[in-house]
């Protein structure tokens, strides 16, 4: 009852929250209107870290919990690609589509205004629990540790908003990000044959990591491994020139 009492509000935030750009790491406008709805809420302590990420806290119990949601996202890319203003966004069938609003702005509200009822309805009695709002886009697991490490916040469990097809997760496959660099040797293009082509050596070893991936393992919990190019640079001299270098992500 409580919650759809807050219906109205929790979808109002989300709205705003994803109007706000937060691209680039570029958190503190965004930040400020969720610290502005947990003020509204009555959390204990709202602000700032020293990184720029948000936090507010409820309680002082011996058990701490922290809800990670980050609220930076990828940029949208060609503007001209979408078919709606993707800070505006729309609704269609009860789902609103924004730049954010999946991942990760989506989990904000829910979190924020959760953590107000749960006190409210003395569910927090014993706990410390904090709302994290972050940067993860531009430096995965910076933020988190800078809580640590610097803010001195130290949690028994953590919490975070990804989406997981609204489903609790409680695995994570661990990752691994690899740069891989070819070298080659350059000439003028009008005579590639006279160099070594980096871009050619790396086709071929992107060519065995799509090959590859199937034999990946698979774990009977986990479920089966993953692995994709992400980003691809090369240097050379021009662009008439054959490039000496290449190097994926």
């Amino acid at each position: 009852q409580r919650v759809q009492a807050s219906r109205d509000d929790m979808i109002r935030f989300m709205r705003d929250i994803c109007a706000i750009p937060s691209m680039n790491s570029q958190i503190g406008p965004v930040g400020e209107r969720i610290q502005a709805e947990m003020r509204k809420l009555g959390y204990d302590e709202v602000r700032f870290d020293k990184m720029g990420n948000t936090i507010g806290r409820i309680g002082n119990g011996p058990k701490v919990i922290v809800y990670d949601s980050h609220i930076d996202t990828v940029g949208i890319g060609d503007l001209n690609d979408w078919a709606w203003d993707p800070f505006v966004g729309k609704v269609e069938d009860g789902r609103l589509y924004a730049r954010g609003a999946c991942d990760e702005k989506g989990s904000t509200p829910g979190m924020v205004h959760g953590l107000a009822i749960a006190r409210d309805l003395g569910l927090l009695d014993g706990y410390t629990v904090y709302y994290f709002g972050n940067m993860e886009e531009w430096c995965d697991g910076i933020a988190p540790h800078a809580l640590v490490e610097v803010e001195g916040i130290r949690p028994d469990f953590v919490v975070i908003g990804e989406p997981t097809d609204m489903q609790i997760y409680r695995g994570h496959r661990g990752r691994v990000e690899l740069r891989c660099v070819t070298k080659g040797k350059s000439c003028h293009a009008s005579m590639p044959h006279l160099g070594d082509n980096a871009i050619y050596k790396m086709n071929r070893f992107i060519a065995s990591i799509q090959e590859h991936a199937p034999r990946i393992p698979s774990d009977p919990f986990l479920g089966q491994g993953t692995v994709v190019v992400s980003i691809i640079e090369c240097k050379s001299p021009s662009i008439n020139a054959v490039p000496d270098e290449c190097t994926i992500y």
